[in-house]
């Protein structure tokens, strides 16, 4: 008889992740990402507008270009 133990992100008998396993690494996935969009905007948002331009990047594209960056 074999017994399976859990720790709440892991099965000790296969060592898959569970259901709140794969939603914390989901979330924390989801996070990080955010951030570093975040991270992205903030930087070309402190850009000036002849900068933005010369790297061919209009201040209404900011947001698309670091969603598309990350």
């Amino acid at each position: 008889m074999a017994i399976t133990t859990t720790n709440h992100t892991t099965t000790v008998a296969t060592g898959e992740p569970t259901i709140l396993g794969r939603l914390i690494a989901s979330a924390r996935s989801y996070l990080l990402r955010r951030r570093r969009v975040n991270e992205t905007i903030a930087e070309l948002d402190a850009m000036t507008d002849r900068d933005l331009a010369d790297i061919g990047i209009s201040r209404g594209d900011i947001r698309r270009v670091a969603e598309e960056a990350v």
